[in-house]
């Protein structure tokens, strides 16, 4: 029996392990995809072609370094938008979705 116990007790280290190494990746991943939705959104302004209406980097600069509160603020004074309406476009945004009403 304690052999059992020992067993599921380092498998269960190695499951966290990598539950934790798999969520700092996608992160890391996230982070990048934001960073470059910026930059795509940046060239095509200054091409002058029609994209997205413009995004204010900081607002993705905040969404890839998990500052999400701060994003939604940041959301409400550009928009006007309420709490609710805010919360909602910037989960669209995590989401890899356009980003409303900007």
């Amino acid at each position: 029996m304690e052999h059992f116990d020992l067993f599921f007790s380092a498998l269960a280290v190695v499951v966290f392990i990598i539950v934790m190494a798999v969520a700092r990746r996608v992160r890391e991943l996230e982070k990048s995809v934001f960073q470059l939705r910026a930059q795509v959104r940046q060239l095509y302004k200054q091409s002058g072609a029609e994209f997205e209406p413009a995004v204010d980097k900081k607002l993705y600069d905040l969404l890839s370094s998990g500052q999400t509160i701060k994003a939604i603020k940041l959301y409400r004074e550009m928009t006007g938008k309420g709490l609710k309406q805010s919360k909602d476009a910037i989960e669209a945004m995590q989401r890899g979705e356009p980003a409303p009403d900007l």
